[in-house]
């Protein structure tokens, strides 16, 4: 795994303000990232994030990254990267953003001291390949798919609202909409795997990886445009709210980052489609760290448990994904 440690809690936000005179205190501020730390194995790498700042004068400004204090990955140690900006009157602001580079391997996190649902009996003790294979045939062996166009109305049971009647919640926006289908009109299909990717066409009446409910999950329409077929990343700045990042990558928001994560690692071991054609390994990873599994998700696992008789392990058991991705 590029197993990230990562502090959320801020271990280190520098923002250096040369004068404490209210009257002066005019100085550009950076916009920090979420995360500020983040620990490597040896010869891993990390993008450095992009980052703002905003000043009261001028706006947006650019901000830079001083050279001298790159890091080098091949090369253990602790590198604080110095982010600095400057505004027209000449204040400096600047920040630092931490790496460790580690010698030693992070090894992924142990099983937790827990038993297995009986449908995943014969996984304990397995990790890496192994157990990537045992789900793999698990899931194959007890899937009983069912068509593309039944999902219109099997959406409505497994992201039905369970604080409203006849609703169910978007993806994305996580906005409340009548579950009733209306061609589309107010909620459409999603592949969370895009369709374009998944090497299945889908129509009402087929029964193949685009019809696996596992990864089909309603959205707004115009929501689902936006998104095409891009692959999933982070924001450009801190933000908790979905949206297009660039040409090439979208952001899932706060909220469904964690489930975007579990029903891509659920269709890489499922049907061995390729990771790096819809994201970025890293950045699953901490996202299912960082959005946990909730009782929305646990009782959609449970609803397409009902309907196409096979679960998503990543759901059931998490630390799964570092036994299985962590390597």
């Amino acid at each position: 795994m590029k197993k990230i440690i990562i502090s959320i809690t801020i271990l280190l936000s520098i923002l250096i303000l040369v004068s404490c005179d209210s009257e002066e205190n005019n100085f550009p501020v950076i916009v920090k990232p979420e995360i500020v730390e983040v620990v490597l194995n040896l010869g891993e790498e990390f993008p450095l994030p992009i980052l703002e700042a905003i000043d009261k004068e001028d706006g947006k400004l650019e901000v830079l990254i001083d050279e001298k204090t790159l890091p080098d990955f091949k090369k253990a140690g602790k590198y604080e990267i110095l982010y600095y900006v400057v505004d027209s009157d000449n204040n400096r602001t600047e920040f630092t953003f931490t790496i460790i580079v580690s010698e030693e391997v992070q090894e992924p996190d142990k099983e937790p001291d827990y038993e297995l649902l009986p449908y995943y009996k014969g996984a304990d003790g397995l990790s890496g390949d192994s157990l990537k294979v045992f789900l793999k045939d698990l899931l194959n062996f007890t899937m009983r798919g069912v068509n593309y166009g039944a999902a219109r109305y099997d959406l409505a049971k497994t992201d039905k609202d369970m604080l409203k009647d006849g609703n169910l919640i978007l993806m994305y926006n996580r906005v409340s909409v009548k579950a009733a289908w209306d061609d589309g009109t107010t909620w459409n299909r999603e592949h969370v795997w895009p369709q374009s990717k998944l090497g299945s066409k889908a129509s009402n009446g087929s029964v193949n990886k685009a019809s696996d409910l596992h990864n089909l999950r309603p959205a707004n329409p115009k929501i689902n445009s936006d998104r095409g077929n891009s692959k999933f990343n982070d924001p450009k700045t801190p933000t908790d709210i979905h949206g297009v990042v660039d040409s090439n990558n979208y952001y899932p928001g706060k909220e469904d980052s964690g489930d975007v994560a579990r029903i891509l690692f659920y269709m890489n071991t499922m049907y061995g489609l390729n990771l790096n054609d819809v994201g970025y390994l890293d950045v699953l990873l901490r996202w299912h760290m960082e959005d946990p599994v909730d009782d929305f998700e646990l009782r959609r696992n449970e609803e397409i448990y009902k309907i196409q008789k096979n679960r998503n392990p990543y759901i059931d058991n998490p630390y799964m994904a570092q036994l299985v991705y962590a390597n």
